[in-house]
């Protein structure tokens, strides 16, 4: 459902692939036998224009009859804004919501809210740049939960490998601008953890070097922000603010230097990026 672009190919059991030109319902050639496994995955994202396309329920046993994968289809920078999700950290679940475009009025996601299975004290949820994905980072646990968005549903299904660890105390998480990295910052580490988003399942790994260190005794990062090629970390207990460079091709951190990390008053716990960059 939602395809829009070209070039969708999925794979099954990583051997048997299959194009895809258009929404609807579309057979893989080879039969798979009874009482054996199947695993459909996306091989090839479509372009023209680019869109993240992800599987639900790709994997199983064949059991007497057809079976149908579901495959949900976003496009990059317009499949946002469709559907919002509270946190509940008390009760440790999700609250979801579809969005009117029109009136900006919340109606109640059939199934929300959503039992966080595990979680224990639950701090901030972000959507990918791609609108596919929910990540959700648990204070308590030291993972971040995550789930794939049923795009034309708004329901999150556990994407294989959730929740993921993160360092000790995690309260804030970014991605960089393309969505192919996320950031966690790790309150009592006082590090920032840093993740590779698999673009076919959101699954994360880890990127060489992670966690990275933020400077200082005991800074206590409370929040960061990604914005281009830089990534920011406000510290509360040492009253700063570091800006790290990402590298391109690995996502690798590195402090800038020059001045940073910044001044600020006394016990930061927030911090904004104008999306401009003038400000």
């Amino acid at each position: 459902s939602g395809l829009a672009g070209s070039g969708l190919v999925l794979v099954n059991n990583g051997l048997d692939s299959l194009a895809v030109s258009a929404s609807g319902t579309s057979t893989f050639s080879t039969e798979i036998a009874d009482f054996t496994t199947y695993s459909v995955a996306v091989l090839t994202q479509p372009t023209s224009p680019a869109q993240i396309c992800s599987v639900i329920d790709g994997t199983g046993l064949v059991n007497g009859s057809a079976v149908l994968v579901a495959v949900s289809c976003g496009t990059v920078g317009t499949a946002l804004g469709r559907y919002a999700y509270a946190i509940n950290s008390a009760a440790g679940t999700l609250s979801g919501y579809s969005i009117d475009a029109t009136t900006g009025a919340l109606t109640t996601l059939p199934g929300s809210p959503l039992a966080v299975h595990g979680s224990s004290a639950l701090q901030q949820a972000l959507i990918d740049p791609s609108g596919s994905f929910l990540y959700v980072v648990d204070s308590g646990a030291n993972v971040v939960f995550a789930y794939v968005i049923n795009q034309s549903k708004g329901s999150g299904l556990p994407i294989p490998g959730s929740p993921f660890a993160t360092g000790k105390t995690p309260v804030s998480l970014t991605f960089d601008y393309t969505g192919t990295y996320l950031y966690v910052a790790n309150n009592t580490d006082n590090t920032i953890s840093a993740y590779t988003v698999t673009i076919a399942t959101g699954a994360l790994t880890p990127i060489a070097g992670s966690p990275f260190a933020i400077p200082g005794t005991n800074p206590g990062p409370r929040q960061i922000i990604a914005a281009g090629a830089y990534l920011f970390a406000v510290n509360s207990n040492t009253s700063t603010v570091d800006v790290f460079s990402i590298a391109p091709g690995t996502g690798a951190l590195t402090e800038t230097g020059n001045g940073s990390p910044y001044a600020t008053d006394t016990g930061p716990h927030s911090l904004a990026i104008d999306p401009t960059g003038k400000v």
